[in-house]
């Protein structure tokens, strides 16, 4: 189970569960595209294996220096959506379902 809700008495919970998955990764130059995705699928399986880590936990554990600007651990952040058969449009990019 993913989402907060592989502990068994959550399952009669009501609501949005969010849980924030720090992944680092690197793009390099003289990598494929299918390289790329088989070092991001490694990473993103890595990190549900711990899932069960607190943020709040491994940002003490870190201990990044803190800036009021931006998060203490990321720069970008991925949200997924049920957003239906239509693309997302986005400015200047092109994406296909």
């Amino acid at each position: 189970m993913t989402a907060g809700r592989e502990r068994r008495e959550l399952d009669d919970l009501v609501g949005m569960f969010v849980n924030t998955l720090v992944l680092r990764g690197r793009i390099r130059p003289d990598a494929s595209f299918r390289e790329l995705l088989t070092e991001a699928r490694t990473t993103v399986l890595a990190a549900f294996a711990h899932q069960e880590v607190p943020f709040e936990r491994l940002v003490d554990a870190l201990e990044p220096e803190r800036d009021t600007s931006r998060t203490p651990l990321f720069q970008v952040m991925v949200a997924l959506h049920n957003l239906g058969g239509e693309a997302p449009r986005l400015p200047a990019s092109t994406s296909r379902p």
